[in-house]
Formats: structure tokens, C-alpha cells, sequence
């Protein structure tokens, strides 16, 4: 693995390559971390044997990261959209599966509906409840005082404290390394990300699910303080959209931290999956899926 960079208009943009060389033509993964995080909460993905199989890539989106921040730049959730489908490119990533955290998976699904939908075979996410409008943040969201930090340009050590509590399940201790993520992202990019949404800058990404033909997985994590679950099994009932539902019931926000194997052979299989004509996932109905 290696960190590399890579000019994209006028940023300068740092990323995980789990090769040394244009000559791979596996099928990729492209790793989309959340807001104030970065490309090293996929440590455990590129330490695994995913790399045996794939080429992985983790960006680390501008502000975030080892990435710059141009103060010219109004880091939008389109800017971010656009600056990843120019990433893409250049990079020459072809047979792609996108994986989207958070405010990654956010800026994963309008991928589908852009200039590099031809090369995305699969989008799978997690801490991202696919949403209509910005109207529907509430939700899909669960109210969360200490998550308002993900949206303020000044933070407090106790502030920030807090933010590590709400991204890990109870037991989870990972404090120092959110910190210093939080410490280390540009804190205007966390406003701009805010009035974008604000602004109502938000595709229709439950429309783009259900027109696009690429399959799909969503990750739900019960344990998830954040994430009203309900909302998406309700959505996923609505749209039959049962059997791109996966469950983790021992994780909170970050379940590709906090329980990597079963993230990493989840996503494997369906990368697996995607190779089949008759792909059949495991159907979530309201017998086995409880969530407050």
C-alpha cells in the first residue's frame, strides 16, 4: 500500500493505493470516508486479503486528511461529487464498486446519475440512509446533540469528545485517532458541507436507487446512535428493497472499524455477487430486523 497524490482542477488530492502501478485491472474499490474522518479509517480493509482480490483505493477528500484545502473553493456536496468523478478518471479505475461512509455513501448514490455511471458496477453503503430531499435528514437521522460538531467550524476538546461517542458503539474505545482526524480536517469544510445541505444541494437519491439497474447494498447497524434504522427498513419496504439490506448487530457508525471481518467478507461477497446473473441477497423482513 501507498500513499500517493494527485492534482484534480486546483486540488490537490491524497489517497490510499493498495498498488504501485496504472497496469492493475482488477476490479477496484474506491473508499469514500465520512465528514472530518479520512482514508485511514480503512486501515483494516487495506490490511486484509480484500487486497488479494481487488485494487483498493481510499481518497482523502479536500479538507480531510493529507488532502489541501483551497480557500477559493466552496467545498459543496456537488464540488465534492464532481471532484470524485474527475478523481475516477484520472485514475483510470474502471469495474468499480464505490464504498460510501457516512457523508461518503452521500456523495456515492449521485455518482450513479453522473458522467462515471458507466464504470460503477456496484455502490454499497453504510451510515448513509438514502434520502429524497435535505427535508428528510430528520428523518433519517436520530437527534444528537454531540453530532452537531460534524457541522460547526470551531470545536472544543469536549466537543470533540462527545463526537467520538456517537460514532462508536458503547464499548468501543478509539478516541485519540478521531481526534486527531477531527483536529486535522480544515474547519471550513465542515460549514460549507453544512450550508450545502442547508441550501438543499441534496439529489433525490432514493429516485436515482430505484432508476439506476447497478446493485446495491445498504449496511445497517442497530447499535447506531445516528442512524434511525427504522427509517431505511421502511424505506426498503416501500421501494422492495429487501434484499439489499445487511445487518451488523455489533457495531455503531463505523462498523468497518469496529467489526472489519464481518465488513470486509460482507462486502467481498458482493463484490462475489455482482459476478452472478441471479443475485440473491438475504431478505430482511420484520421478523428478524428490531430496531428502537
Amino acid at each position: 500500500m501507498s500513499i500517493k497524490n494527485v492534482q484534480i482542477d486546483n486540488d490537490e488530492v491524497s489517497y490510499w493505493d493498495s498498488v504501485n502501478s496504472k497496469g492493475d485491472h482488477r476490479k477496484a474499490i474506491l473508499f469514500i470516508h465520512g465528514n472530518s474522518l479520512n482514508s485511514n479509517f480503512f486501515k483494516f480493509q487495506f490490511s486484509s486479503e480484500l487486497t488479494t482480490k481487488y485494487r483498493l483505493v481510499a481518497i482523502d477528500l479536500p479538507g480531510h486528511g493529507n488532502s489541501n484545502y483551497n480557500i477559493a473553493n466552496n467545498y459543496s456536496l456537488p464540488y465534492f461529487t464532481s471532484l470524485i468523478e474527475n478523481f475516477v478518471i484520472t485514475l483510470e479505475l474502471k469495474n468499480l464498486i464505490i464504498v460510501g461512509h457516512s457523508l461518503g455513501g452521500h456523495l456515492t448514490t449521485p455518482l450513479l446519475a453522473g458522467k462515471i455511471s458507466p464504470l460503477i458496477k456496484g455502490i454499497f453503503l453504510f451510515g448513509a440512509p438514502p434520502v429524497g430531499s435535505a427535508s428528510d435528514f430528520s428523518k433519517a437521522f436520530h437527534p444528537n446533540e454531540a453530532a452537531s460538531g460534524f457541522f460547526q467550524e470551531k470545536l472544543s476538546d469536549k466537543e470533540i469528545s462527545l463526537m467520538n461517542n456517537c460514532l462508536y458503539k458503547e464499548d468501543f474505545i478509539q478516541e485519540s485517532e478521531l481526534s486527531t482526524s477531527i483536529k486535522n480536517t480544515h474547519p471550513k469544510v465542515r460549514v460549507d458541507i453544512a450550508n450545502s445541505v442547508f441550501n438543499n444541494e441534496v439529489l433525490n437519491e432514493v429516485e436515482i436507487l430505484n432508476q439506476n439497474k447497478l446493485k446495491f447494498k445498504i449496511l445497517v447497524c442497530p447499535n447506531d446512535v445516528l442512524i434511525n434504522g427504522k427509517y431505511i427498513f421502511d424505506l426498503a419496504t416501500k421501494n422492495k428493497w429487501q434484499e439489499n439490506i445487511i445487518i451488523d448487530q455489533s457495531s455503531g457508525h463505523t462498523p468497518q472499524v469496529e467489526n472489519p471481518s464481518f465488513f470486509n467478507q460482507t462486502l467481498d461477497c458482493f463484490i462475489e455477487e455482482l459476478n452472478k446473473n441471479d443475485i440473491q441477497g438475504e431478505r430482511v423482513d420484520s421478523a428478524n430486523f428490531s430496531l428502537n
